[in-house]
């Protein structure tokens, strides 16, 4: 069960970090009038098997300030600015943690809606561009109603698809794929929440295939499809004694803790990615599209518009 103390352990994660599908999980949620992204008044449904259009403003969506920092500085106070409708980076039912040198937008792109970074990113280590999907965050920070995923089962997960759109690979090279990944964050059990356990075992799914410059991809990965397994940020520790950075599906996971829950509260149960977090990236830019995504049978989609 969720106190003002757990809340505010699993807030410290996001402060810090950003940060991102379930069906028996939704018990938590608040039904909600239309579906549509909760900015200018806007609201929105995130019952499975629904369509949900995440309404994003004209022009640049300037970087994180304060309003979007759940607790001060020592990490251990709520912060009295918070307010998650003012967050200039807070879209129902996602947060946009922009980069250091670019910040993103809505766009058109090939006549499809995207979410793209404006300028592409720079040489400074660090710079990239994710997106958490954590749900309905309010102001009060032991009001976890409208939080997605939670202690939803891993076993629930079947499926997660996104189309992205590569505009420039570097400059380097004709495609970069492993550019655009995703990451599903995994907790041992339910009650295995703290300072240390914001997640369990990460895995980083990579596309291996397309993403070339002036095209859209499509990425599919399921429960079976082997990620990228790292037990802390730095990825210099296994998951359940395996080596840093061993390739493992989640099903795989389930059968060696088959308690395991997807990361919840505040903190992200999944994210998706533009570059990663070496200088190497410098001069990437690039979109997302649809973001579909299946548990216990339903599917979601989350639909960029403006």
């Amino acid at each position: 069960m969720w106190t003002k103390t757990t809340t505010l352990t699993a807030l410290l994660f996001i402060a810090r970090f950003g940060s991102g599908v379930e069906a028996e999980a939704l018990r938590s949620l608040k039904s909600k009038p239309s579906n549509k992204s909760s900015k200018a008044g806007k609201t929105v449904c995130l019952e499975f098997g629904f369509e949900t259009d995440v309404v994003l403003p004209d022009g640049p969506i300037p970087p994180r300030d304060s309003t979007c920092d759940p607790l001060n500085p020592d990490f251990t106070t709520p912060n009295p600015l918070y307010d998650p409708e003012q967050c200039p980076i807070y879209f129902e039912p996602l947060l946009l943690e922009d980069p250091s040198s670019a910040s993103s937008q809505y766009e058109q792109v090939d006549g499809r809606d995207a979410l793209c970074i404006v300028n592409p990113l720079s040489s400074t280590a660090g710079d990239k561009f994710f997106m958490s999907y954590v749900g309905t965050l309010s102001s009060d920070l032991t009001d976890t109603t409208g939080l997605l995923f939670p202690d939803t089962p891993l076993s629930d997960f079947e499926k997660l698809s996104y189309d992205f759109y590569v505009d420039d690979c570097q400059g380097i090279k004709p495609s970069c794929p492993e550019q655009f990944y995703a990451g599903v964050y995994a907790r041992e059990s339910a009650a295995n929440v703290g300072p240390a356990t914001f997640f369990d075992c990460r895995f980083n799914f990579v596309p291996d295939t397309g993403g070339d410059e002036g095209t859209w991809t499509t990425f599919t990965f399921t429960a079976d499809t082997p990620g990228r397994t790292c037990a802390n940020s730095a990825c210099d520790e296994g998951c359940l004694g395996w080596t840093a950075g061993e390739q493992h599906s989640l099903n795989e996971y389930i059968e060696e803790v088959p308690g395991a829950v997807l990361s919840s509260g505040y903190a992200q149960a999944f994210n998706l990615n533009i570059g990663d977090s070496a200088a190497g990236d410098e001069g990437l830019r690039g979109c997302y599209g649809d973001i579909r995504f299946t548990l216990a049978g339903n599917t979601d989609v989350l639909k960029f518009t403006a």
